[in-house]
């Protein structure tokens, strides 16, 4: 019984997992998302991003959700240690799309609504 035990314990202890094989192996900083529900069509749309590291320029795409085509292209400006960018948008439903060099790509959905609330 004991040659038993010290041979599972060989194969428990010799055991090495490469964990680099399932790790991302390029270091991507993140970027979290402010963004609301729902946006009135006549107010600006304000988008803020929060990276998990200092980026000079980050840029937000806005793309219809029904059909996916490209709708704006916004730049964020930096303010303190977050970006901003507003932009006017028509009513629908929309996907926004943030980021930057050596950044993993945040997206949020939401809606712009008119006076009749559509």
């Amino acid at each position: 019984m004991t040659g038993a035990l010290e041979h599972l314990r060989g194969l428990l202890t010799a055991a090495v997992i490469d964990t680099a094989k399932y790790r991302d192996t390029q270091r991507q900083d993140r970027i979290g998302l402010d963004v609301s529900d729902i946006y009135d069509a006549a107010e600006e749309v304000k988008i803020v991003a929060h990276p998990t590291a200092y980026r000079q320029t980050l840029v937000a795409r806005f793309y219809l959700e029904d059909d996916s085509s490209f709708a704006e292209k916004a730049t964020m400006r930096l303010n303190g240690e977050q970006h901003e960018c507003k932009v006017i948008l028509k009513p629908g439903s929309y996907r926004v799309v943030v980021d930057g060099e050596d950044t993993k790509p945040a997206s949020d959905v939401f809606a712009v609504v008119g006076p009749e609330g559509t």
